[in-house]
């Protein structure tokens, strides 16, 4: 007769499989007492026969067993198998089309006897309400020790932070406060992975969406977030301030946000536009024979322009960039930058008071069941109401730069300027910059053309 052994294991953090190893050495002595052939092995491990994910293991025995290649199916005990009524009803029904049996080393288990059926059922309800009550403690567990701001454990070491959260390391804190500068100051999430040289905790290079998950995290402000609520820390070190944490939110969830081709080859991309549609300018190489590249307005089906606009690439950033410097010079843009500050910090401030309170609202009504549901959304729309306000100020107000650091040196700061760091700054001061026509302007270029829009 010949069968086969499955065997499966939860959590495998080793990685040694020594516990299926042991359920596949009792499966095969009981085989062997018996008799019979062991053909094939299935084992599974770091795999739940609780969760919801796919179990490629287990369909492939089950598909094997309904097409009739074994004789029976050898398990530890039946929760190896499942814990599923759903997955226990798959397996019974394989069985019965296969001919096969059922059969566990622990439990009494044996379908081969016409009354086992009725246990088998026993033992899997038992187990999905074991697998039930496990979940609902762990998660009890994970939100006391949110609630108490404690690391929960496990896990990879969080980027700037040691390995129990407790401790900052401060080679890393330093690259986390130049990367929330840098976006505030509105530099791209590719632009900076690219120039970042130090890896990430597992190596690897830096990839947008990683650098998004770290800079949003409550963690980086000594909190400890869980299910949406942020909960106050005392063992969580702070590398950052709530309200940057939240401006940084803020900034990653604007919709206006553009997060495809942030990082572009070209000073102006994007910024350019043509003065008689409105259209986003695009950058051609000029004709053969010649070097460099010029702005088209392109009609369509290439584009959405009018077609009528074409200038020269070069004389353009000249300008543009003679105009940024001669602004960063002035003393009176700091004054304008500082005011603009302020009133965004005065957003900020607010945002993280009533992010505040709407947390305590939730803890009382979902934790601590301190109040009712409908005194719960009276108390907490206004506040959702007011936070969805605050946020869209803060996407919509323009991001003062730090400019006092440039009056009378602009030019030597300009010059040790990534690319990616100088669209960051042209896009903090400069709102467009119009292409404008003036009929035929032959052979010379005419500054007049350009038209620039100012944020500060």
């Amino acid at each position: 007769m010949k069968v086969c052994i499955y065997s499966r294991i939860s959590e495998n953090p080793d990685g040694t499989s020594t516990g299926t190893a042991r359920q596949e050495r009792d499966c095969r002595e009981l085989a062997a007492s018996m008799g019979w052939e062991v053909a094939r092995v299935y084992r599974e491990d770091d795999t739940s026969a609780f969760g919801t994910k796919p179990r490629p293991v287990f369909e492939a025995m089950v598909s094997d067993i309904k097409a009739g290649s074994y004789d029976g199916l050898l398990v530890w005990k039946l929760d190896r198998l499942t814990r599923k009524l759903k997955d226990l009803a798959t397996v019974v029904d394989a069985i019965e089309t296969g001919h096969a049996f059922v059969r566990t080393v622990e439990g009494g288990i044996n379908t081969a006897n016409g009354g086992s059926h009725l246990l088998l059922t026993i033992q899997a309800a038992i187990a999905n309400e074991e697998s039930r009550n496990t979940s609902l403690r762990i998660k009890r567990k994970h939100q006391e020790l949110a609630e108490n701001g404690m690391h929960s454990g496990g896990g990879t070491r969080p980027y700037g932070f040691s390995a129990d959260w407790t401790a900052v390391i401060e080679e890393e804190a330093a690259v986390i406060r130049n990367i929330a500068a840098a976006l505030l100051a509105g530099e791209s999430t590719l632009g900076i992975c690219k120039r970042l040289t130090t890896p990430t905790v597992s190596g690897k290079p830096w990839h947008p969406t990683v650098l998004r998950k770290l800079m949003t995290s409550a963690r980086l402000a000594g909190c400890r977030e869980y299910k949406g609520i942020v909960y106050q820390s005392e063992s969580i070190p702070a590398i950052l301030d709530m309200e940057t944490v939240e401006r940084l939110r803020v900034l990653f969830r604007n919709p206006a946000r553009k997060t495809k081709n942030a990082f572009r080859n070209s000073l102006l991309s994007g910024f350019v536009k043509c003065g008689n549609c409105g259209s986003t300018m695009h950058m051609k190489a000029l004709p053969q024979g010649k070097e460099g590249f010029r702005w088209a307005c392109a009609k369509p089906p290439v584009g959405k322009g009018c077609g009528r606009t074409t200038v020269v690439n070069a004389p353009v950033e000249l300008v543009v960039i003679e105009a940024l410097l001669h602004r960063l010079d002035n003393p009176a843009l700091a004054e304008a930058a500082e005011g603009a500050d302020t009133s965004r910090q005065s957003l900020g401030a607010e945002l993280v008071a009533i992010r505040e309170r709407s947390a305590s609202l939730s803890q009382d009504h979902y934790v601590n069941g301190l109040i009712d549901r409908n005194t719960f959304l009276a108390a907490y729309e206004p506040l959702k109401a007011r936070t969805d306000h605050l946020e869209s100020l803060l996407a919509e107000s323009p991001v003062a730069p730090a400019v006092s650091e440039y009056e009378g040196k602009a030019r030597i700061l300009w010059a040790g300027k990534t690319l990616s760091e100088r669209r960051a700054l042209l896009g903090l001061l400069i709102e467009r910059i119009a292409i404008l026509s003036f009929g035929k302007t032959g052979r010379n270029f005419n500054p007049e053309r350009i038209a620039i829009t100012w944020r500060f």
